[in-house]
């Protein structure tokens, strides 16, 4: 599963739903194989969020997807676009 095997579900937790006390994920057989999605955790009652053990396989990861792939399609879309992230349609709103 790309989102897995990219380390971007590992971004994605660890950017944006943990920090708000959800986590994202995936399913895995006896060898290790993600098989589909293993759904919402929701722990927002959690004041702190969520936070990944130590040694997660995620990072490394993640840092190889973007070095291979990910560095390129966001420089694209900078030039392309002016930005990476859309800004939000709601004046006012910051990140």
């Amino acid at each position: 599963m790309l989102l897995a095997d990219t380390g971007l579900l590992y971004e994605i937790n660890r950017k944006v739903l943990h920090p708000l006390g959800l986590a994202l994920a995936v399913k895995a057989n006896d060898a290790g194989e993600v098989t589909g999605f293993g759904g919402l955790t929701d722990c927002c009652n959690d004041p702190e969020g969520m936070i990944f053990a130590p040694g997660s396989s995620g990072p490394p990861k993640y840092r190889a997807f973007m070095d291979k792939t990910g560095k390129t399609k966001l420089a694209v879309r900078k030039q392309k676009l002016g930005y990476i992230v859309q800004p939000h349609p709601f004046p006012g709103y910051e990140d």
